[in-house]
């Protein structure tokens, strides 16, 4: 039985009205929500550089630091850029709202307050930024295995690479063995029928010769062929020098 709690979503409440922070306390609290108080600018980003806040409800018009001032500070913060803001506010110049809209709030609540409409949009602002907080997820991790799957890429062609001159070494040294070999075999083949001091055809030229005329006497009866056997007379002194 999984017994695991959902943790609950945080909540901050800035402004310097009591009256106002108490009645968005006890509605945000009833609700389910875990929601941090602060009177004013300060005390407010202090409790976010210490916990942050799953959503912030910011007035405008605070005393010791202007709402717009606050927000645009965390919005230029790397670490609390994401976090949605949403402004309470009595006035209802339109001006202002798109003044906090261009600073990166989400969505204004005016004052006096409506129950069901603040719980609707802090709902739907939450949701959108856990689903905004997934998609980015998802696309780093995508990005994460494309960027395994490119390195891996380079890594196989650079192997293939390797294995592909390896190969074109081993099959050049191949051709060049064969070559030496056929070299060697021709050698062998002129020593052993020829005189190594004239160069002119040796006793085992000959037989080999005669051997093949015989093969075709044998297979011809009306072959025939003549013997002449030449010889150089002392050609022994100069072999023997």
């Amino acid at each position: 039985m999984n017994t695991s709690v959902k943790p609950r979503n945080r909540i901050l409440i800035i402004d310097d009205n009591s009256i106002n922070v108490e009645l968005l306390f006890q509605l945000l609290n009833y609700a389910g929500f875990e929601v941090w108080k602060a009177l004013d600018g300060k005390q407010g980003l202090e409790i976010i550089n210490q916990k942050t806040p799953d959503l912030i409800l910011l007035d405008i018009m605070i005393s010791d630091w202007d709402g717009f001032e606050i927000c645009a500070y965390l919005k230029s913060h790397p670490v609390y850029a994401e976090i949605p803001i949403i402004f309470i506010t009595s006035l209802a110049e339109s001006q202002q709202k798109v003044k906090g809209l261009k600073l990166g709030a989400v969505d204004y609540i005016t004052k006096p307050f409506d129950q069901s409409e603040i719980l609707a949009r802090i709902n739907l602002h939450l949701k959108l930024h856990a689903l905004n907080t997934q998609l980015k997820h998802e696309i780093h991790q995508k990005k994460q295995v494309e960027q395994s799957l490119y390195e891996l890429n380079l890594e196989l062609e650079q192997r293939v690479e390797e294995r592909t001159a390896q190969l074109q070494i081993t099959l050049e040294e191949l051709q060049q063995a064969q070559e030496n070999l056929l070299d060697r075999e021709q050698q062998l083949h002129y020593k052993a029928y020829h005189d190594p001091l004239t160069g002119l055809p040796n006793r085992a030229w000959c037989l080999h010769q005669l051997q093949t005329l015989i093969q075709q006497v044998k297979s011809n009866s009306n072959y025939r062929y003549a013997v002449l056997f030449l010889d150089l007379d002392r050609f022994n002194v100069v072999n023997d020098s």
